[in-house]
C-alpha cells in the first residue's frame, strides 16, 4: 500500500502539471477481463494439468494531455495518457489424475498495481473510436492460491484443501508488458466536458511470473501473464475541442 500511495502522489503532481495545458482529460475505468497465466504447455498439451478459464478485472484512474488542438487539416487528438491502476490476474487448473490419485482443482490470484505510460489517440467531439499503445509497470501487490484436497482413488485424504494460501514469495515482484485498447467514445449531450467509452484492452507481460523452482530430472515451464477484456470509463475534459 505504501508503493500504490507514492504512485497516487506522483500521479496527481503529474495531473496537476498537465492540467495547466490547453488540452487535458482525466478519468476513471474498470473492467472485467479473461485472463491467463500462459506457458508453453497450454500449446503443446505437455504435462499433468489442463487450464481452466479464469475472470478477473481491472480499475483505475487516468490523465491524457494532447499535443495538438483541432485545426483544418485534423479532427484528431494525438499525445499520452498515463494510467494508474489495479488488477486482478487470476488462472484455474485441473490435474489429470492418474492410478494412485484423483484429479484436483487449484486457482491462483495474482493481484498488482499497474502503472502504463501509452501513445492515445482519440476524437475531438468525443463521439467516435479511439486507441491507446504502450508499455505498462506492474507491481505485484498481493499472490494467493486456493486448491481442493487430494485424495487417492480410494478416496483417503492424502493433502486437506487449503484457501488463499499466500505464495507471494514465490511470485517475481515486477513485471513489465505491452498493452493494448481500442474503442468508442459516446459523447452524452453535444458539447459537454464529459463522455463515456467502452473498449477493449489487451495486456501481455515479458517477465516469468513464476520464479523458477526446479526439480531434478522435470522441465521448467515459464509463466507470463495476459488479459484480454472490456473497459468500461466516464473521462472528464478540461476544456471544450470544438472551438
Amino acid at each position: 500500500m505504501k508503493r500504490f500511495g507514492l504512485l497516487l502522489v506522483a500521479f496527481t503532481l503529474i495531473s496537476l502539471s498537465a492540467g495547466a495545458q490547453s488540452v487535458f482529460q482525466m478519468g476513471v475505468k474498470a473492467g472485467g477481463l479473461s485472463t491467463w497465466l500462459i506457458n508453453s504447455r497450454i500449446f503443446s498439451g505437455e504435462g499433468d494439468t489442463t487450464y481452466k478459464p479464469a475472470i478477473g478485472y481491472s480499475a483505475g484512474i487516468n490523465g491524457s494531455f494532447y499535443f495538438n488542438g483541432r485545426s483544418y487539416y485534423s479532427h484528431t487528438l494525438k499525445g499520452v495518457s498515463i494510467e494508474l491502476g489495479y488488477s486482478s490476474i487470476r488462472q484455474g487448473y485441473k490435474t489429470k489424475g492418474d492410478s494412485f490419485l484423483n484429479p484436483t482443482d487449484y486457482k491462483v490470484n495474482l493481484s498488482y498495481i499497474d502503472l502504463g505510460i501509452m501513445l492515445s489517440i482519440q476524437p475531438i467531439a468525443d463521439d467516435g473510436a479511439y486507441f491507446l499503445f504502450g508499455p505498462q509497470v506492474s507491481f505485484l501487490a498481493s499472490a494467493k492460491t486456493t486448491g481442493s484436497a487430494i485424495k487417492g482413488v480410494n478416496g483417503t485424504t492424502i493433502s486437506p484443501s487449503y484457501s488463499r494460501k499466500d505464495i507471494k514469495s514465490n511470485i517475481t515482484g515486477t513485471n513489465v508488458g505491452i498493452c493494448m485498447e481500442g474503442g468508442k467514445f459516446f459523447n452524452s449531450r453535444a458539447n459537454t466536458r464529459m463522455s463515456y467509452q467502452v473498449g477493449l484492452r489487451v495486456n501481455y507481460g515479458f517477465i516469468d511470473v513464476t520464479k523458477p523452482s526446479r526439480v531434478d530430472n522435470q522441465p521448467y515451464f515459464k509463466n507470463h501473464s495476459a488479459y484480454l477484456g472490456l473497459v468500461f470509463g466516464i473521462q472528464f475534459k478540461g476544456r471544450n475541442y470544438y472551438n
